[in-house]
């Protein structure tokens, strides 16, 4: 992709350009070994149109610090996830086919 693309024109393309029926947008942080096998039976077993997380990890390289961001929100319903988590049928991915920040909007509504 050209640099002067911004984030979230390169996921929309992304998603235009799928063949997958569920998709998931990640980061380049660390994932645990079953990760993504994990978010998709959470999106099977809730019948949610998009599953993330609201409880993440955060690693402090300076401080060698791990610190638990929103401590209980785990395996709960919820008004906000981590755009870095979020996973979702192709339809809903193609519906929320928006700019980053409306995005974030409907996420955190």
């Amino acid at each position: 992709m050209n640099s002067e693309i911004s984030l979230d024109k390169c996921l929309n393309i992304a998603v235009n350009l799928s063949t997958y029926s569920v998709l998931a947008k990640i980061d380049n942080d660390l994932y645990l070994e079953n990760y993504l096998f994990d978010q998709w039976i959470a999106l099977k077993y809730s019948k949610a149109e998009l599953v993330g997380k609201s409880s993440i990890y955060f690693y402090f390289d300076t401080d060698n610090i791990i610190a638990l961001n929103n401590d209980g929100a785990s395996q709960t319903y919820s008004e906000f996830i981590f755009g870095a988590t979020l996973m979702a049928n192709y339809i809903t991915m193609k519906v929320l086919n928006l700019e980053m920040s409306e995005q974030e909007k409907i996420l955190s509504l």
